[in-house]
């Protein structure tokens, strides 16, 4: 176990938010508390887990606010092989207009700016299915497409947070509304819900008797009568489950009875939607877009920024054979007027970037969603960023940023990640095991057979860096002793940060390339990490130099520290982490050793 704990922290460096990082006004903190069931998968496996779920966690914070922390607690266990995912949430009993409800525990919180749970328990608790996982039936990327005849997972556990968040009704099939401490209230899920009569009268589901909620459940003619939906419901105008005269969104209630319906669908938007929904009743393509989830949440009890921007999943992909894989920006207004965002593009590489109608206004209806594609047109191969500014005014004046990111490099013939030349060049320390014909050639620590995980998303050498960002940002994926820890101030992970490395007139160092100089004046890479190394050979790293304020180029003999400011305390805490994290990996690495019979 001791191995998994350090994999993790390894992980949570080298993997932050920063590949999709969204600068933005105050959102909701989702914290994942506890982890249960580590052991049930593979290291490679866990780490695309973990990959996903750190871009749903911030696909949610990005899109809801709250003052309060959630706490999440994820468990990997086997599972019915129906079942992908269950995400639930803890119920609490609240006043709201006089009459008791049961309420979210993730939401209610934030309405009431306070907690009302023990710190050890959690607010909700999302359970995968390890056993779907162990069989390779999971499409773990984060792309717009996914494989044929998988699951997507993105798709899988955005659905199942959405659960964990408050979309759950807590009905029973037969119109009783769910025990909790011996008590029966209506939930805020419920509260929103209107049965169609007779076209185009709707009865809220409240008013129903016992018997009327049970036929209510099966009549296929369930609605959300939310204000927000329905505003929303405006603009699809060609969705066959958006009501023709109140716009109210069809939610699942089949006509099936027990013991063929054997739990109440209404948690699920219709099937019948078209643009088909994240909250539909099963998910096994690649729908990662909130769409009407938005609208229902704030029916709720949850508020949103003004104007939401989602992030692109992953970094743009481009290569000599394909010119780019298509990302996308989502832009939703959630004021009740019309709202203009001034879209913009600025950064290192901003001319690399190609997004519709940008530079330009977008014009936004009352929960309008805009898909803006984002492609890359790279002139040379390495890795690009840059930042999409979103401008708009509340009579304040807003600014979202957005970071995009590309990989851009050459020929990819089995589209893993790790350009031809890569995968049959030699490397530093031994043969190149990879295959350019094959995606999934090796697996983690040595395997020299596939794992299910395609070869850039693997690690190769053990290190905690998968082998495509070693091979983009300059480092040995043979070599468990060169690799890079990358954070949002240190993008190539080199221990050098960005602002150092491009402050540098001489272009000795690159904020983008984490082995671009070596010591002694010697300008090109020798297998150690830029911050490691000591290029005016006065015996004190670069890293050491630009933290503490002398000069990496200029020999000195006798640095002179200065006085402990904070952020001088600061700069030392950094350093520490980053020596601390290569510590654990070597730790962690000798414990593999120990472990080989």
């Amino acid at each position: 176990m001791q191995r998994r704990y350090t994999f993790f922290y390894l992980t949570m460096l080298c993997h932050t938010t920063f590949l999709f990082c969204h600068l933005r006004a105050q959102g909701v903190e989702i914290q994942v508390m506890e982890w249960i069931g580590q052991d049930e998968i593979s290291d490679a496996n866990l780490r695309e887990v973990n990959r996903v779920l750190e871009y749903t966690l911030d696909y949610y914070e990005v899109a809801l606010e709250g003052t309060q922390t959630i706490r999440i607690r994820i468990i990997l266990k086997p599972m019915a092989t129906t079942t992908l995912a269950w995400g639930r949430f803890e119920p609490w009993p609240h006043t709201q207009l006089s009459s008791v409800q049961w309420w979210p525990s993730p939401l209610l919180i934030q309405v009431l700016d306070t907690d009302v749970l023990q710190p050890y328990e959690p607010h909700a608790t999302v359970s995968i299915n390890s056993t779907i996982i162990n069989n390779g039936e999971f499409d773990f990327s984060l792309s717009p497409t996914i494989s044929v005849n998988k699951n997507g997972f993105l798709s899988t556990i955005l659905h199942e947070f959405g659960h964990a968040l408050g979309f759950v009704n807590l009905l029973r099939n037969d119109g009783i509304w769910y025990n909790y401490s011996d008590y029966q209230y209506i939930d805020r899920h419920s509260d929103n819900l209107s049965f169609l009569e007779a076209d185009p009268f709707f009865l809220p589901l409240a008013l129903l008797n016992q018997a009327e909620r049970s036929v209510a459940l099966t009549s296929d003619e369930l609605y959300w009568s939310g204000s927000h939906v329905s505003t929303a419901g405006t603009f699809l105008l060609n969705d066959p489950a958006i009501h023709w005269f109140s716009s109210y969104a069809q939610v699942y209630a089949p006509y099936w009875s027990p013991p063929l319906l054997l739990h109440n669908q209404a948690s699920h938007w219709d099937p019948s939607h078209s643009p088909r929904q994240l909250m539909a009743p099963s998910n096994l393509g690649n729908l990662n877009k909130l769409g009407l989830l938005l609208p229902a949440f704030v029916d709720m009890g949850w508020t949103t920024n003004c104007v939401t921007v989602l992030p692109p999943a992953v970094p743009i992909e481009t290569t000599s054979s394909k010119s780019e894989t298509l990302q996308s920006v989502d832009i939703t207004n959630t004021q009740a007027v019309n709202t203009t965002v001034t879209l913009s593009i600025t950064g290192p590489h901003a001319s690399e970037f190609t997004a519709e109608n940008v530079p330009g206004n977008l014009t936004l209806q009352p929960w309008q969603t805009a898909t803006i594609p984002v492609s890359g047109a790279p002139v040379s191969w390495g890795y690009k960023t840059a930042t999409l500014l979103a401008q708009y005014s509340t009579g304040i004046s807003q600014v979202i940023k957005v970071k995009l990111d590309m990989y851009s490099i050459g020929v990819d013939t089995d589209e893993d990640g790790i350009s031809d030349y890569d995968e049959t060049r030699t490397l530093p320390g031994g043969p190149n095991p990879f295959d350019a014909q094959e995606e999934d050639s090796t697996g983690d620590n040595g395997e020299m057979t596939g794992d299910g995980v395609d070869d850039g998303r693997n690690d190769f050498d053990g290190d905690g860096m998968v082998n495509m960002d070693e091979f983009i940002f300059g480092y040995v994926p043979l070599n468990p002793d060169m690799f890079g820890v990358r954070t949002p101030q240190d993008t190539d992970g080199d221990g050098l940060l960005d602002r150092d490395e491009a402050g540098d007139a001489s272009h000795t160092f690159d904020p983008y390339f984490g082995d671009s100089s070596g010591d002694f004046f010697y300008d090109d890479p020798d297998e150690i990490p830029d911050g490691q190394n000591d290029y005016d050979g006065d015996g004190y790293t670069n890293a050491f130099e630009f933290r503490w304020g002398s000069d990496p180029f200029v020999w000195d003999g006798h640095v002179q520290l200065t006085a402990c400011s904070g952020p001088t305390i600061l700069l030392g805490i950094l350093s520490i982490l980053w020596l601390g994290s290569v510590f654990l990996a070597r730790m962690s690495r000798s414990g593999q050793a120990e472990d080989t019979p």
